[in-house]
């Protein structure tokens, strides 16, 4: 949406009138997934207005209810209930957009399940007991990974609720479900968590002898994909949005030539080059070349119907054919590349309504005009662009092909094209092996061990090079950049280095397999100092002030000079540093001037203006001494300047001035804690902040 639409609660209004007018809201005012959203409607198709980098399938969210989500009839939710769930879904993607958007249809539904439980259908009657049952319905249904995001959504709703005054009475809830545990490097749990996420040795054999074996354009393109993924930590979506003209040459300052690919991160980084390792990068050339082998008719097609939008596309042979009645072979030939194929063209032309009035579909001429019309539709969607966000064409993209390349079923269609998508690789690499769908790997007839079929997918080869990258030392943000992540935060998901790595790093280290440790270090001796030396060293910290650095230790005690810095004996001073000195300079003025000041309500008799007038001439004294000490030419630059013999701040000293006694020369110590008592730790001397 082009504008923000914000709902903002009436607190005179019911709870009842406030859910009326935010969902009115999001029905009519919110321009969120299209002006012309059909709000009522229980299926609401958002393909054009939420992308999925890498899949082709139409994006759809599914207002379903907790029983029938995976019926092939699914019930909508009950009103009023529905009704909300859409507005939510709707005003929630306006400020937080999200791809996937079950995270947030996921917990409604719950939600509602739970209030269904209790015989109620408004969200006006959410409360703890709903939320905590909806927290149960999705554990006992979800995976740990994602009934924790989704018990986050829970809050957010139940959080939402409260904000919007939408509910009877204000909900303070909060989540039980507890993240699932991913830092714990020893046990079962931790080995089944790091077979699960990396590729075992058997798959990486695999992955390279298909690579090897490969002769079919899709088992080509699969492999060389793979190949890829294997070289640099990408995401399927990365791949599939590389452009033709992707690669990166370039030469170190000593001569040496690196090479990358240009990329654009799925999750928000900015455009980058991820350079290949040396060792990977004849590997990467070659996986480059050969996708662009079986791709380049297709981004030529796509140049075609760029520059010719209403046109149907028609080889040198076959351009006398344009504008007259076509036979049944040549609409074979124009559709599947040779003229036999004349049944499947005859069920092409059955499935778009191509039919003439009277007589046999195959004894009649087909009008050219209604076959250009139906090929330009059947053109991808949103066609001449793969990407809109990106500003990707389908002339410019090199992962894209001829129509239904990878179908396994149906027949190459030569006047069509299409992109590689994250569903077509995941099937390439096994994903639906268990149900009949063939792979590179049984197409080559590779197995796995004991004879089980291959099954990968393709977010394992990003999890494996992460976690090379951390076993070999290279730090976060170095693995981050390299992977196209924004927060370093991210690495930790993919970090799965064992125990028994750390332990062989270490010992590698030392040099000695058979030793725990190595040899000792041998520090340099320094000579012993007295204890009365020794209680001078209590330099402990050091904070940058204005006139130098404050060795206070504030682990132990707050300031005790309220940042009187000049009169305090923490302050040390550097001779030679020009800012802090040219700060003290300038003090000494200021401080004249207050002086002055000072001395003036002295004599008018203000309120305070004695003490005013002892602090400012101490203070005084201080810089010219601090002054004296700097402008001193005996005294090297760099010298550290400390002045001694002021009085510290106490709270029996501050007592004693409140009461007009001395107790600097008081030996009794109970006489000045009596002081102190008569006073009163929290009276007017020290103020409530104390």
């Amino acid at each position: 949406m082009s504008d923000v639409v914000l709902f903002t609660p009436l607190a005179e209004k019911t709870a009842q009138e406030n859910l009326d007018a935010f969902i009115g809201l999001c029905k009519s005012k919110l321009a969120v997934f299209g002006k012309d959203l059909p709000f009522d409607d229980f299926v609401w198709d958002i393909t054009d207005t939420v992308q999925d980098k890498g899949k082709r399938s139409r994006k759809r969210i599914y207002f379903s209810n907790w029983d029938t989500v995976n019926d092939l009839d699914p019930k909508s939710m009950p009103e009023p209930f529905v009704s909300f769930a859409k507005a939510y879904v709707r005003y929630q993607h306006g400020l937080k957009p999200i791809i996937d958007q079950s995270t947030r249809v996921v917990p409604l539904r719950a939600i509602c399940k739970a209030l269904h439980e209790v015989g109620k259908a408004s969200p006006l009657d959410v409360d703890g007991h709903v939320l905590n049952r909806a927290a149960q319905l999705i554990e006992e249904k979800s995976s740990a990974k994602s009934a924790y995001r989704f018990g986050w959504q829970l809050q957010s709703i139940s959080e939402f609720l409260t904000e919007k005054r939408l509910t009877k009475t204000a909900l303070s809830w909060k989540s039980h479900i507890k993240r699932p545990a991913d830092t714990q490097r020893v046990g079962k749990e931790f080995d089944d968590r790091r077979r699960e996420r990396l590729p075992s040795a058997a798959d990486l054999n695999a992955v390279a002898e298909a690579y090897r074996l490969a002769k079919e354009p899709e088992d080509v393109i699969i492999t060389s994909i793979t190949a890829i993924m294997f070289s640099t930590p990408d995401r399927i979506a990365e791949i599939l949005t590389l452009r033709a003209d992707c690669e990166h040459h370039d030469r170190l300052p000593d001569g040496r030539e690196v090479y990358g690919l240009r990329y654009w991160p799925a999750k928000g980084a900015d455009p980058m080059i991820k350079y290949v390792i040396p060792s990977m990068t004849d590997l990467v050339k070659d996986a480059i070349a050969r996708i662009r082998q079986y791709t380049e008719s297709s981004r030529a097609l796509a140049r075609w119907y760029e520059a010719n939008p209403t046109l149907l596309y028609l080889p040198e042979r076959l351009k006398h054919l344009r504008g007259v009645g076509l036979t049944l072979e040549q609409v074979s030939e124009i559709i599947f590349g040779v003229p036999e194929l004349t049944q499947e063209a005859m069920t092409w032309l059955r499935y778009r309504g191509l039919r003439k009035l009277g007589g046999r579909l195959k004894d009649m001429g087909i009008p050219f005009a209604d076959l250009e019309k139906a090929v330009i539709e059947s053109l991808p969607h949103n066609f001449p662009y793969l990407d809109k966000a990106l500003g990707l064409k389908y002339s410019e993209a090199l992962c894209v092909v001829p129509l239904l390349t990878f179908h396994q079923r149906k027949r190459t269609k030569l006047y069509g094209l299409e992109s590689v998508t994250h569903g077509v690789v995941s099937d390439g690499l096994g994903g639906r092996v268990v149900h009949g769908t063939s792979s590179v790997f049984t197409r080559a007839g590779i197995s796995g061990v004991d004879g089980e079929p291959v099954r990968l997918n393709t977010h394992k080869f990003r999890h494996y090079l992460n976690t090379l990258a951390m076993q070999g030392g290279l730090n976060d943000l170095d693995i981050a950049k390299w992977s196209g992540r924004k927060d370093v935060r991210q690495n930790r998901v993919y970090d799965h280095v064992s125990a028994r790595d750390k332990l062989a790093l270490i010992r590698d280290a030392v040099g000695d397999q058979s030793k725990m440790f190595g040899p000792m270090g041998h520090a340099p001796s320094l000579p012993s100092i007295k204890r009365d030396e020794f209680a001078n060293l209590k330099v402990m910290n050091a904070h940058t002030t204005e006139f130098g650095y404050c060795t206070h230790d504030y682990a132990s005690t707050p300031c005790q000079k309220y940042l009187d810095c000049l009169n305090c004996n923490e302050l040390v001073c550097i001779k030679g540093d020009e800012v802090r000195e040219a700060n003290i300079r300038r003090q000494i003025e200021e401080t004249r001037g207050l002086l002055v000041a000072a001395r003036k309500g002295v004599e008018e008799g203000a309120y305070g203006a004695d003490r005013w007038l002892q602090h400012q001439t101490q203070t005084l004294q201080r810089l010219d001494e601090l002054s004296v000490i700097l402008d001193n030419p005996m005294i090297q630059r760099g010298a550290v300047i400390q002045l001694k013999h002021l009085p510290s701040a106490s709270r029996l000293s501050q007592a004693g001035q409140a009461l007009g006694k001395d107790l600097s020369s008081t030996s009794d110590l109970s006489q000045g804690a009596a002081l102190l008592a008569s006073v009163g730790v929290n009276g007017s001397l020290f103020g409530d902040h104390e």
